[in-house]
């Protein structure tokens, strides 16, 4: 894997994604935490904390918002992405998404 991590696209707030659907370079993470360790009092979710701490990596190499949808479907649709994530139970489920004739077949 060339990039530090890639997971599902967020339609807001930088590179990095979703990581209830993600796939992380174990030797970027370990780097990061060797610098910093997440607070559990921490107000940004698990997944926010790493990727903004691994774009701020020297040579970080996150994928494009191209490269996450062709990876996985939540909010940003790609007609063959590698999979689908539903967020927080289905109670982030994108009705914009995936009720189309054709998408929810």
């Amino acid at each position: 894997m060339t990039s530090n991590a890639v997971a599902v696209p967020r339609t807001f707030g930088g590179k990095g994604g979703n990581g209830g659907l993600s796939l992380r370079k174990v030797s970027s993470i370990i780097k990061v935490l060797e610098k910093e360790k997440r607070k559990d009092s921490d107000p940004l979710l698990e997944d926010w904390w790493l990727c903004r701490r691994l774009e701020k990596l020297d040579g970080a190499n996150m994928p494009d918002k191209d490269t996450q949808a062709a990876f996985s479907v939540e909010s940003v649709w790609h007609d063959r992405p590698l999979g689908y994530h539903i967020g927080w139970l289905g109670g982030m489920y994108n009705r914009k998404i995936y009720m189309t004739a054709t998408r929810s077949q």
